[in-house]
């Protein structure tokens, strides 16, 4: 007899199955962290759970099941996050991409499940774009310095010292605004993409 775990998680991806009336959710969960679940009958008209399994809403969910087999049985919606603006669909892509190479696997991490949500809550998207480029950029930093790729003293990219000086105060000093010029922005990218395919050795496919 398995025991049902509730847990608050983040649907990444959602992939239909064969039947056509199943579908195979991928969440990063506060409790399990990377899982895949599915769903039965989740595409039937009755269905009760689909309007609550948005794609990077948090949900509450519960679940049921073995280490490589997991049914979700329940989930209620507790925050919805975007909507059809360009600055959302880029920065969601971004974000699946990054989360798929830096959480492999279950394994359950409270800071990283602390950061993630954050990033969808706090998302400027009310902002200049490039403000949402600016925010993701330096979650990107305070993901990869957790997991211990950088370090809080120095940033490991390849840009000028005055740039990375910025960077290291504004990841110390997260409440106060950082202003980068267009160029600077543009470098920061750059290097944090290079620095990205380098530590994980795949490209980074998508990338504001």
């Amino acid at each position: 007899m398995f025991s049902t775990i509730k847990t608050k998680g983040i649907i990444l991806n959602q992939y239909e199955a064969k039947n056509g009336a199943d579908a195979l959710f991928l969440i990063y969960t506060r409790e399990l962290g990377r899982v895949v679940v599915i769903s039965r009958g989740i595409k039937k008209m009755n269905s009760k759970l689909a309007g609550h399994l948005a794609t990077f809403g948090v949900v509450e969910f519960n679940i049921i099941g073995a280490k490589d087999i997991k049914q979700l049985i329940g989930a209620v919606l507790l925050q919805s996050v975007g909507d059809n603006a360009a600055e959302w669909i880029i920065a969601r892509d971004f974000i699946r991409g990054f989360v798929a190479l830096v959480a492999v696997g279950e394994e359950r991490d409270l800071v990283f499940w602390d950061l993630l949500e954050q990033f969808l809550l706090t998302l400027p998207l009310s902002k200049k774009f490039e403000q949402v480029r600016l925010f993701c950029y330096l979650w990107t930093a305070r993901v990869l310095t957790h997991f211990g790729y950088m370090s809080h003293n120095s940033l490991e990219v390849d840009t000028d010292t005055a740039l990375n000086k910025k960077i290291v105060q504004a990841l110390l000093n997260p409440d106060n605004e950082l202003a980068l010029s267009r160029s600077e922005l543009d470098s920061l990218g750059v290097a944090l993409k290079n620095n990205v395919e380098r530590l994980f050795e795949k490209e980074m496919k998508v990338w504001i």
